[in-house]
């Protein structure tokens, strides 16, 4: 016998889903190994992240 469970009409669910899929890549002081590796990296001073902003684009 097989259960199906229709998790998009279990708010909790979706609730953890959409939080589990955020990710703070807009605050690069969250994140200083990987910033001082992609300064390595690039060899730039810059942190090698580019904004939307920074791009021309909104």
């Amino acid at each position: 016998m097989m259960t199906n469970l229709e998790l998009s009409n279990m708010n909790k669910f979706i609730e953890e889903f959409v939080a589990a899929m955020f990710l703070p890549h807009t605050d690069e002081k969250a994140f200083p190994g990987v910033i001082a590796r992609l300064k390595i990296k690039s060899g730039k001073q810059g942190s090698g992240i580019q904004k939307t902003e920074d791009r021309g684009q909104t």
